[in-house]
């Protein structure tokens, strides 16, 4: 145990390794468990896209923590560690509020308001330059997806 805590010291990217190759094993296996419950080809299977994104995130994850130990570096400063978390705790929380509000406010809205929001998260100054870019965004992603594709978003209550 001791020797598993001293690698993920001397890593930097243990950590980061570790969360993405849970995520893509859990992904994996939601996918795989989900395509033959509903028993159909692969070629036409809804899960055959999440199961090549749960392959990326384990691949990304190894690369990662090989990348951390090749590079030997220092471990990171108590402060830069939790500045980090601090972020990447605040994109989650609008992934989230994302998530829950979608249904209700449908897409257009919601991915205005979120896109905005996500640019001011990064600092892009000034605020009329993100909300700019967050409604022509939205409107490319909505005649791509909606009217070219005929792929159905979600309306929301409105």
């Amino acid at each position: 145990m001791k020797a598993i805590i001293s690698l993920f010291r001397r890593n930097r990217h243990a950590g980061e390794s570790v969360v993405f190759g849970t995520l893509g094993a859990a992904l994996l296996v939601y996918s795989l468990y989900s395509h033959y419950q509903v028993d159909v080809a692969w070629k036409l299977s809804p899960y055959l896209f999440p199961v090549f994104i749960s392959i990326l995130f384990i691949l990304v994850s190894v690369s990662m923590f090989l990348q951390g130990l090749k590079t030997g570096e220092e471990p990171r400063q108590n402060e830069e560690g939790k500045e980090s978390f601090r972020k990447v705790a605040g994109f989650i929380g609008l992934v989230i509020v994302y998530y829950i509000l979608l249904p209700y406010l449908g897409f257009l809205i919601t991915d205005t308001l979120m896109l905005f929001f996500f640019l001011l998260y990064l600092g892009v100054r000034p605020w009329w330059k993100g909300m700019i870019f967050s409604v022509s965004l939205t409107i490319i992603i909505y005649v791509v997806f909606q009217v070219l594709l005929n792929v159905r978003l979600p309306q929301g209550m409105f």
